[in-house]
C-alpha cells in the first residue's frame, strides 16, 4: 500500500507507459520501411556438468519405473479399452491394478453390450465413461441413405399435326376458322 501512495512509483509507471507507446510507434514506422528491431538475446543459465548428470539419472530412474509399472498401459482409460477389446479368457488374466476400487467395480459391472460399445468407441470414450461412471459411446452416426430421385416427368412431345393446327388457329384468330390445307 505504501508503494502505491509513493509519487515516484506513479512517475515511473507513467514514464514507462510513455516510453512504451513512443517505442511502439517508432518501431511501427520503421517496419513500414523494412527496418525491424533486433530480437533481444536471452542469457543462458549457468549449467554445470553435474546438473546434467543428475537430470539424466533422475530421468533414467523415471523411465525404468514406468517400464516396470505395467505392460505399456499408462492410464486408466487405456486399461478400460484393453479390457473391452479383450476376449473372455484374456479378461480373466488382465491386470486391473491401475484402476481404483470404484472404477474396478464399474468396469466389472458392465454388460457384454457395454463392452462392445466401449471397444468400438476408442480411448476418449473410455475416459469419458470412466469419469462419468456410465457408458458414453462415441460411435459415428450411420449415414442416411439418399432417397432415389424421382423420375423426370414425361412430357408429351406434340406431333407435327398438332403444332400446325395451333399455328393456323393463331393466324385465323378463332377456332372455327382454322384453314385446312388441300
Amino acid at each position: 500500500m505504501k508503494k502505491f501512495l509513493n509519487p515516484w512509483t506513479w512517475f515511473e509507471f507513467m514514464m514507462s507507459a510513455v516510453i512504451g507507446i513512443s517505442r511502439g510507434l517508432w518501431e511501427g514506422l520503421l517496419s513500414l520501411v523494412g527496418v525491424y528491431p533486433q530480437v533481444p538475446r536471452n542469457a543462458h543459465e549457468n549449467i554445470q556438468a553435474v546438473d546434467v548428470a543428475d537430470a539424466y539419472t533422475e530421468e533414467a530412474e523415471k523411465q525404468s519405473g514406468n517400464d516396470a509399472a505395467g505392460s505399456g498401459l499408462q492410464e486408466s482409460p487405456d486399461v478400460v479399452l484393453a479390457y473391452a477389446r479383450a476376449g473372455n479368457e484374456e479378461r480373466a488374466l488382465m491386470d486391473l491394478g491401475k484402476l481404483s476400487t470404484s472404477e474396478l467395480d464399474w468396469l466389472l459391472g458392465l454388460t457384454d453390450r457395454d463392452l462392445i460399445l466401449l471397444a468400438a468407441s476408442g480411448s476418449a470414450a473410455c475416459a469419458r465413461s470412466l469419469t462419468a461412471g456410465m457408458v458414453i459411446p462415441s460411435l459415428p452416426r450411420p449415414r442416411r441413405e439418399r432417397l432415389p430421385e424421382a423420375p423426370p416427368a414425361v412430357l408429351k412431345v406434340p406431333n407435327a399435326d398438332y403444332v400446325r393446327e395451333r399455328f393456323m388457329m393463331s393466324l385465323c384468330g378463332s377456332y372455327g376458322l382454322a384453314l385446312k390445307p388441300h
